[in-house]
């Protein structure tokens, strides 16, 4: 597979390659399920089915990725698996196999859709029906109109002879006993009309409904709906449009709405398979609402709320600090939130993270727990190396060495000491903030 990862691009472009050519396979599968049949955009089951074929790539897309047979962020990919996906499920693509004994799926899915098509065809050659025959009472109520069509059948028939022996034929018919005259007259104009139709259509089938048209036999309104199918057409259309118009709304809201972006670059951020490229994307967008919020001077900052940014530093760095309690949490994840928090340490931004990594202290993930612990002195030296705090508590900081057989209660003393430093440099460093503030006149000087 490594021969299609290239270029790489953002993962919602790629999705949205995936739904948009999805969604054009998947509506040539309908018509090609339902060709001979007219009318059946305008049934509920035919939606579903498009909507199954347009959704089954994009989740094939993402298994695929998450089994690492793909990457999500690979341009050909994507074009590979929206427009063959069927072969991928069936094994025909080199290159690209299926998990296991997930092919076998298929099989159901095709007899689910062979039954549902099969139930769209009755109900279209129903409705066809239906309005075949509103069509021939139309024409066998009105003797002109049944005189039209004679003339228009005999003008178009090659084989005259062979049509006036079936009028004939028809003609002969001896009426029963069980009906009136002008009952049995009704049902032998309803049959002439239903021969002439049926010899129109052989003689001119492409054109048939425009000749009706043109005599004057049928209405506009007929012409389009019997015909022309025109109320189906108008319906794909409508709902076709919706459909590839709402993955790029979606997309577009990726770049106007700075919360939903974050979290894209979140996810992408703490997504273990994701390629380098993809990764460096992610990292530099949280670096970038990460350097406004380094100009913010404390005590005036929230971590709650933004400041110089259009996102808060709990916003942004909240989802992946939360990620440190978890055991199993890969070490490269680790290591990469970590460096996030040394490289764009400051007072303002250390207000969010120093609480929360220390009560990532408690995770059972000892590894862990000692990166976490070196970020913190790391930290310590850098923004407050002037905080004093009592002797027990620098020793129990400065000889501590987390390992894996530590018991909870020794766990809970270190976090208890990380506390007590933390709230002493807090008030350290809202002290100092607030003097140099009063110093530059500015501001007053305030509390913590």
């Amino acid at each position: 597979m490594d021969q299609i990862l290239s270029p790489d691009l953002p993962a919602y472009v790629c999705y949205l390659v995936v739904w948009v050519v999805g969604a054009v396979v998947a509506f040539a599968n309908v018509n090609r399920l339902l060709t001979g049949h007219r009318g059946y955009w305008a049934f509920a089951n035919s939606w579903l089915l498009f909507l199954i074929y347009a959704i089954l790539p994009v989740l094939l897309f993402w298994f695929l990725d998450y089994t690492s047979a793909l990457h999500d962020t690979s341009l050909f990919a994507a074009l590979v698996v929206a427009a063959g996906y069927q072969q991928i499920f069936a094994g025909g693509i080199q290159g690209i196999q299926m998990p296991g004994q997930t092919p076998r799926l298929w099989k159901p899915f095709e007899t689910w859709v062979t039954s549902v098509a099969a139930r769209i065809a009755k109900r279209s050659k129903r409705l066809e029906d239906q309005f075949d025959e509103f069509i021939r009472s139309h024409i066998s109520n009105d003797s002109s109109l049944l005189q039209a069509l004679l003339a228009l059948v005999y003008e178009k028939n090659i084989n005259r002879s062979q049509l006036d022996q079936k009028l004939a034929t028809l003609a002969a018919e001896m009426a029963p006993s069980t009906l009136t005259p002008d009952e049995f007259q009704q049902i032998q104009a309803h049959k002439r009309v239903e021969l002439l139709i049926r010899e129109l259509t052989v003689a001119a089938p492409d054109n048939y409904g425009d000749l009706l048209l043109q005599r004057h036999l049928i209405s506009w309104w007929m012409h389009e709906l019997w015909v022309e199918d025109r109320l189906s057409r108008m319906t794909a259309f409508c709902y076709g449009s919706i459909a590839l118009a709402v993955p790029i709304l979606i997309t577009g809201i990726l770049f106007f709405s700075e919360p939903v972006k974050c979290w894209f670059h979140q996810w992408r951020f703490m997504k273990v398979n994701a390629t380098e490229v993809d990764h460096f994307r992610s990292r530099e967008y949280i670096g970038q609402q990460l350097r406004p919020l380094a100009q913010t001077i404390l005590p005036d900052y929230s971590p709650s709320k933004p400041s110089v940014g259009k996102l808060s530093a709990e916003q942004v760095l909240g989802p992946l600090l939360t990620k440190l309690r978890f055991k199993a949490i890969p070490p490269r994840l680790a290591d990469d939130v970590l460096r996030l928090v040394v490289d764009f340490h400051c007072p303002a931004i250390n207000a969010v993270t120093i609480p929360q990594l220390v009560e990532a202290l408690r995770t059972e993930n000892a590894d862990v727990r000692l990166r976490i612990h070196l970020t913190l002195k790391t930290l310590k030296d850098a923004d407050y190396s002037s905080t004093k705090t009592d002797e027990a508590t620098a020793k129990r900081l400065d000889d501590w060495v987390p390992t894996k057989d530590e018991s909870p209660g020794v766990i809970d003393q270190r976090v208890s000491a990380w506390q007590a430093w933390w709230a002493a440099a807090r008030a350290s460093s809202s002290s100092a903030c607030g003097m140099k503030r009063s110093t530059d006149g500015t501001a007053r000087i305030r509390g913590p």
